[in-house]
């Protein structure tokens, strides 16, 4: 109608929080957000490692390796068994790497080590790419998480950007060292 205003409010809800001087978010379309102040976003996973952080602010583009992270972060929250194992804490986004890749570190709940690292390739699709790496391939974490279960063994570390072998470090369920004495 003539002389009719429409107005549609989209709210962005963040789902990490960016390790930059303001402290912005990012929501999961990969748009910056200004810096969250309400407590309860304080759980939120922290992005860290890419040289575009660093001088980022809210309505900025993110870095395509930013968005690839919200990607996974969006299959990990979409993945029912991902999302009960994975409690992530921080994305470190490895520039030096050999494959483009992230690590995830992640809170304690077993077989997973309180601070465990979980390397994946930043990629989304393809046979290198993270959904494969985590549900799908042979060697994929819900294989390795699965055999670990059944030995009674914490991981420290799992690296999936690799293609024919998957480095696991191990750790035995009741030893809270890194060495053990005989």
């Amino acid at each position: 109608l003539p002389g009719t205003l429409s107005i549609s409010v989209e709210e962005r809800i963040p789902v990490a929080r960016l390790l930059s001087p303001g402290g912005c978010a990012i929501d999961s379309a990969g748009n910056v957000l200004p810096p969250l102040t309400d407590p309860r976003y304080d759980a939120l996973p922290l992005i860290v490692g890419h040289k575009s952080l660093i001088g980022i602010k809210p309505k900025d583009e993110a870095a395509d390796e930013v968005k690839a992270v919200v990607e996974l972060a969006k299959f990990i929250a979409a993945t029912a068994e991902l999302a009960e194992l994975l409690d992530v804490q921080r994305y470190q986004i490895d520039e030096q790497s050999y494959v483009p890749s992230v690590v995830m570190i992640v809170r304690e709940r077993f077989p997973l080590r309180d601070n465990a690292r979980i390397r994946v390739p930043l990629a989304k699709e393809g046979k290198n790419g993270f959904v494969e790496k985590l549900m799908v391939s042979p060697l994929s974490l819900k294989v390795i998480v699965n055999d670990r279960l059944l030995r009674g063994e914490f991981i420290e570390s799992v690296d999936l950007t690799l293609n024919d072998n998957v480095p696991v470090s191990p750790r035995p369920r009741n030893s809270l060292s890194p060495v053990r004495t005989i």
